[in-house]
């Protein structure tokens, strides 16, 4: 009897070291992928995931998908996907969506990119509920479906993904889907805008430009023309320039001032 009681505790304390050393061989991996040590980070990885757990296999499926360390490998990155989305990882199923969403490494197949971005996303993945919601809205994968489009957009935007607010914005000032209700649109492009989303400043610049839901404003139009166009988009720079022919001289030197301070803290510019 005693030694039945002595094997259990050497039992539950072998497994206890065992659990230990496999947390800590994770945390160190992990680590390392992050300080961007792929080489090293694969080493503690791999055997963890060959072992079943499943962030050390999304993250070798990431490392194959990005080229992090090892050659760009999507197939490679699909398996080790799959293998963790059947363990539940809700960014591997994510993943899983792009590589069909976007046909890396096979054909695009919308269908298969729907199935998997919805399992992440009826896991709370934000990115994966903003994907379904322009997915719904744009007929990828499904027939155009505005009203799901508005429920996936606004699950995403109220836990405050930058592109679902954008998006949801969109579908406000347009009517997608409901009416037309630019008080909403403004709330939302202005969530995304707080968030440095060029996008929503360049919505907002319409805006504001053209009085829609607000007071015209051509010199907080133009500074946030400016301020889309410094994020990349390429209709701000057209947009700003076709604005300054309607504006006094007065008007574009306060736009300037205006600009300096946002560029300071966007805060300062209460748009």
């Amino acid at each position: 009897m005693i030694l039945l009681r002595i094997l259990i505790i050497f039992s539950y304390f072998t497994i206890l070291h065992s659990s230990t050393v496999f947390a800590q061989s994770l945390n160190i991996g992990i680590q390392l992928y992050y300080d961007k040590n792929f080489s090293a980070s694969l080493e503690h990885l791999r055997p963890l995931a060959i072992q079943g757990q499943n962030e050390a296999q999304y993250l070798i499926g990431d490392m194959y998908y990005f080229g992090y360390g090892l050659p760009i490998d999507y197939i490679e990155a699909l398996k080790w996907y799959k293998i963790a989305a059947d363990q539940g990882h809700k960014l591997a199923k994510h993943s899983i969506g792009d590589i069909y969403y976007y046909g890396k490494g096979l054909p695009v197949d919308y269908d298969e990119a729907l199935k998997w971005y919805r399992m992440a996303a009826d896991q709370g993945d934000e990115a994966a509920q903003n994907t379904l919601g322009l997915m719904f809205e744009t007929g990828k994968g499904s027939p155009i479906n505005y009203a799901e489009a508005l429920k996936w957009y606004g699950m995403s935007a109220n836990k405050g993904h930058l592109y679902a607010q954008g998006n949801l914005g969109y579908m406000f000032e347009f009517g997608k889907g409901l009416p037309i209700n630019y008080a909403e649109a403004l709330k939302w492009y202005r969530m995304a805008a707080d968030q440095g989303h060029a996008r929503a400043y360049y919505s907002l610049g319409l805006m504001y430009e053209n009085g829609n839901g607000i007071g015209v404003s051509y010199i907080k139009a133009h500074v946030l023309y400016e301020l889309s166009s410094d994020g990349g988009i390429k209709d701000g720079e057209k947009f700003k320039q076709k604005l300054e022919a309607k504006m006094t001289s007065e008007q574009l030197s306060e736009a300037k001032l205006m600009k300096k301070e946002c560029f300071k803290n966007y805060k300062n510019c209460n748009f």
